[in-house]
């Protein structure tokens, strides 16, 4: 019992001990801009897991060791400071606004820059460098899940193909639904070009059998797949009939604003050079049955095989030989790789190097950009070479010229 009472005596000493050595630091927090109170301000014992949030009032305290340390204040669209304690026990702050968080600046329509939280409708920008490291050959292609309420759908996998791009969703049934772009104040077309042997009568016109002239055709892309996303230096989605409103019914279905770089905020001249290398391979492939020929019920008979393409006939694999359509005698069996083997390792080498450089009254960026592509499909591929300029000058102070 002795020992019990005696431990129970030690414990609170040190107990004593250790609240000896701490101390309490309160204070106010408040903006330095109007003076307002900051509640919700996170307040941190730096270099521990100490901590505590002001008020409604925007008053705070915490408990710090007697020999003192720093506190870390922080908050959203302020910026954070660090303060020493010393042998205060009372610390009022007052926080600046970040610039850097609250100034993001967005091109609205006919390339006008306004504050992002100004506007009164929805804008969102993507930066040319997220693009860029995207490497995709098409823009339109970046832009897939870095924008609420856009929608892209590529083509196809083929080098070279177009894709199409919606935001918010169809409103016609008739239109192509996609939105305008406009590059440096220029409005392109993002229709898809297309070369397509189809024929919308009942009887080819061309002597193939019918339903033939169906097959075949050729996607050439669309417009805005021209531009190098090396030279974009941002884009943003203007969407809503208000956002877009200057452009007209061509911009009903929202718009695009893509501004190129141009040089500036470059001190004396600049030189840049970027490459890149990427291999394609298919992702999947479909499960194909590899026990039956072409033909239906276990037959295949010529030649009214010819216009079966079911696979339901003989088995193969089973040491027979069946004639094809040269009178030829061949073997009767499965080539379970034959879909894959008939694929190939695509490839795509970018290479783009640039000039730039600005003062006080002009800048200037020159850029030359080339793309190889190589298909996953044998004698497909797609190359492109851009060459731009962006070039300005403050003629004088109410009046500047720019050209690209």
């Amino acid at each position: 019992m002795k020992k019990l009472l005696l431990s129970m005596m030690c414990s609170l000493v040190l107990s004593f001990g250790v609240q000896a050595q701490e101390r309490t630091i309160s204070g106010k927090v408040t903006s330095e801009e109007d003076n307002a109170t900051l509640p919700g301000v996170t307040v941190m014992l730096k270099g521990t897991t100490s901590g505590t949030t002001t008020d409604m009032d925007g008053n705070y305290k915490l408990s710090v060791p007697s020999q003192g340390g720093t506190l870390v204040y922080s908050f959203v669209g302020m910026a954070s400071q660090e303060i020493e304690i010393g042998t205060r026990s009372v610390i009022d702050l007052g926080m600046a606004a970040d610039a850097q968080q609250l100034a993001e600046i967005v091109v609205t329509a006919l390339g006008v820059e306004r504050e992002k939280k100004a506007l009164g409708y929805s804008v969102q920008e993507v930066k040319g460098k997220m693009l860029d490291q995207s490497k995709e050959t098409n823009i339109v292609n970046g832009l897939a899940g870095r924008v609420a309420g856009l929608t892209v759908n590529s083509s196809s996998g083929a080098a070279g193909a177009s894709s199409r791009i919606v935001i918010r969703g169809n409103s016609s049934l008739l239109g192509n639904n996609q939105p305008l772009f406009v590059v440096d104040g220029i409005p392109v077309d993002n229709s898809q070009f297309s070369s397509s042997a189809r024929n919308n009568t009942n009887e080819p016109s061309n002597g193939t059998r019918k339903g033939d002239e169906e097959q075949g055709g050729a996607d050439y892309g669309n417009a805005i797949q021209d531009l190098d996303p090396s030279s974009i230096e941002s884009l943003s989605v203007l969407k809503g009939p208000t956002a877009v409103a200057l452009y007209g019914s061509r911009a009903s279905n929202g718009a695009i604003i893509i501004t190129t770089k141009s040089g500036k905020g470059q001190k004396g001249l600049g030189v840049s050079f970027t490459t890149s290398y990427t291999r394609q391979t298919p992702l999947r492939l479909p499960d194909f049955q590899n026990e039956f020929g072409q033909g239906t019920t276990g037959n295949r008979d010529y030649p009214e095989y010819l216009d079966k393409d079911e696979s339901w006939g003989d088995r193969l694999d089973q040491g027979t030989t069946k004639r094809n359509i040269f009178n030829q005698d061949v073997p009767w069996v499965s080539n379970p790789d034959n879909v894959r083997d008939f694929f190939e390792v695509g490839s795509t080498f970018s290479n783009s190097v640039s000039i730039q450089g600005s003062n006080d009254m002009a800048n200037f960026r020159f850029s030359v950009s080339d793309l190889e592509q190589e298909g996953i499909m044998p004698n497909t591929g797609f190359d492109k070479t851009n060459f731009s300029i962006n070039t300005g000058m403050n003629m004088t102070e109410k009046l500047r010229a720019d050209v690209s």
